[in-house]
């Protein structure tokens, strides 16, 4: 079965719009954290704008030019070049146009990837200093039991002495009571921070996702801003054929240049 390719820019603009969601479905971050979160949701939804920005100006540009190319391409089959020529110098007056647009809008995309990887890189320093963090409260929360431990150890110690133990008996129990609530807090804290770095690592997943489907949107962008350059060059070949009286080569080139504009109007869909 062969794969379909055509509507290939929509579906990545809805992806990565599903993307966000998911971002955004990421609870029980620490501060910093959902700094993060929001900071990437803004970053993709500002690229989704320009990626369907691209889109439409792209579309705008490929529908009309299609049929002024066959038109074009009926008056050179007719021997009309001097009627041919405006409409491919409109045409690729159009297309410089939009070449212009979409380098503007590519190169703020570029930069995005830049910034999504700084922030995936922002999150990995934020659970490392949770994990350092935990491990520090799982240390003191052993320690702490290991201090009950011992206070309850010496209970039993002075039970046996009797009489003669109860002030120890009721130091040591007031010393295991503290203890024991010591590690208590402190094993409250270290879950907290699991919950914490748990939901990190989902966001880091999310936008590792992000980056993957990201980068098929740089590279959609680029296939696009490449065949607008093509189309620029193919056209402007045959204005300097048709202002040389070179009609039969333009044919090829406008029928050529024909194709290119098909292709791009597949390739923005």
């Amino acid at each position: 079965m062969e794969s379909n390719t055509s509507n290939l820019l929509s579906q990545l603009i809805t992806n990565l719009g599903n993307l966000i969601k998911q971002l955004a479905a990421v609870l029980n971050l620490p501060p910093a954290c959902v700094t993060i979160q929001k900071s990437a949701e803004d970053l993709i939804q500002s690229d989704i704008d320009k990626l369907k920005s691209i889109q439409s100006q792209t579309l705008d540009f490929t529908k009309p030019a299609i049929d002024e190319l066959n038109t074009a391409l009926s008056k050179l089959n007719s021997g009309d070049t001097s009627g041919a020529l405006p409409i491919v110098s409109k045409v690729n007056a159009d297309a410089t146009t939009l070449d212009a647009a979409i380098s503007a809008s590519a190169d703020q995309i570029m930069a995005t990837k830049v910034q999504i990887l700084s922030l995936s890189s922002q999150l990995s320093t934020n659970e490392n200093a949770l994990n350092n963090e935990m491990v520090g409260l799982q240390s003191k929360a052993e320690d702490a039991k290991k201090q009950a431990d011992y206070y309850t150890s010496r209970k039993y110690y002075f039970l046996a002495l009797g009489p003669l133990g109860l002030i120890g008996l009721g130091i040591a129990i007031g010393m295991i009571a503290s203890w024991t609530k010591k590690a208590n807090s402190f094993n409250a804290q270290v879950s907290q921070l699991e919950v914490q770095i748990s939901t990190i690592k989902q966001l880091v997943a999310n936008i590792d996702t992000l980056i993957s489907t990201f980068t098929k949107g740089v590279t959609q962008v680029s296939n696009i801003k490449n065949a607008v350059g093509f189309l620029q060059s193919n056209l402007q070949n045959v204005i300097d054929d048709l202002n040389n009286a070179n009609g039969q080569n333009a044919i090829l080139l406008v029928t050529t240049a024909l194709h290119e504009c098909q292709s791009l109007e597949s390739d923005a869909s």
